[in-house]
C-alpha cells in the first residue's frame, strides 16, 4: 500500500513520519503521473491558497474532478479541506465533498475531541487555524463536532476531512482509520 501526499515539504515530512509509524510507504506528489502509483491521497496544509497553488502548478485541477467518482480514498486535513468543499467555494477543485467550510482566523488551539469511530480515548485535536465545517449534506457522516455549526471531522464515502492536524497529536488512530478505508477500497 502506498499513500500519496500533496502538501508543502514541511507538512509532507510530518505526514510521512506518521505513515511510517503505521508501516506504510508515502510518496510526495510532485507530478501527475505519481497519482497512478498510489492507493490513497492526503491533501494537507494550513493555507488553502498555498495548496491550491501547488495543485495548479501540478495541473491536477483537470484530473481532480475525476476524483468525484470516489474511487480513491482522499483525506483532507486542516485548511486543505476548503479545496474539497462544495458550497461557496469558487476553487477549480471544489465539489468533491458536500460540505461547507469556514476559516475564521489563524489561532493555535488544542482541545480533546470525542471521536467514537477512533475509540473511547479522547483524541487531541490540534488546530493551527480556526477552521470548521459549517454545513453538510445528508450523505455526510459526522465523526466529531463541537456544535451544530462547528464540525471537526467528517466522512463521505471514500473521503475524509479533518479540520484539525491528526499528524501532530502523537496518536495514529486517525491515520489508521484512513488506512482502513484504503484497505476496504482495495478489496
Amino acid at each position: 500500500m502506498r499513500v500519496g501526499i500533496i502538501s508543502t515539504k514541511q507538512d509532507y515530512k510530518e505526514q510521512k513520519g506518521v505513515f511510517k509509524k503505521c508501516g506504510v510507504e508515502t510518496i510526495y506528489i510532485d507530478n501527475v503521473s505519481k497519482l497512478n502509483n498510489i492507493n490513497g491521497l492526503v491533501i494537507c496544509g494550513d493555507n488553502y491558497k498555498t495548496i491550491e497553488t501547488i495543485l495548479l502548478k501540478l495541473k491536477i485541477n483537470k484530473i481532480f474532478q475525476n476524483f468525484k467518482k470516489g474511487d480513491m480514498p482522499i483525506f483532507g486535513i486542516s485548511s486543505a479541506i476548503a479545496l474539497l468543499a462544495n458550497p461557496n467555494n469558487k476553487s477549480d477543485f471544489s465539489g468533491i465533498m458536500n460540505i461547507g467550510v469556514e476559516i475564521i482566523n489563524k489561532e493555535y488551539l488544542e482541545i480533546l475531541l470525542d471521536i467514537p469511530a477512533l475509540g473511547k480515548e479522547p483524541f487531541k485535536g490540534i488546530f493551527k487555524n480556526r477552521i470548521y465545517i459549517n454545513s453538510i449534506s445528508p450523505n455526510i457522516g459526522i465523526l466529531c463536532q463541537g456544535s451544530p455549526n462547528q464540525i471537526f471531522f467528517v466522512r463521505q464515502g471514500n473521503y475524509l476531512a479533518a479540520a484539525f492536524h491528526p499528524e501532530l497529536a502523537n496518536d495514529l488512530r486517525a491515520h489508521k482509520y484512513f488506512l482502513q478505508m484504503i484497505k476496504d477500497n482495495i478489496r
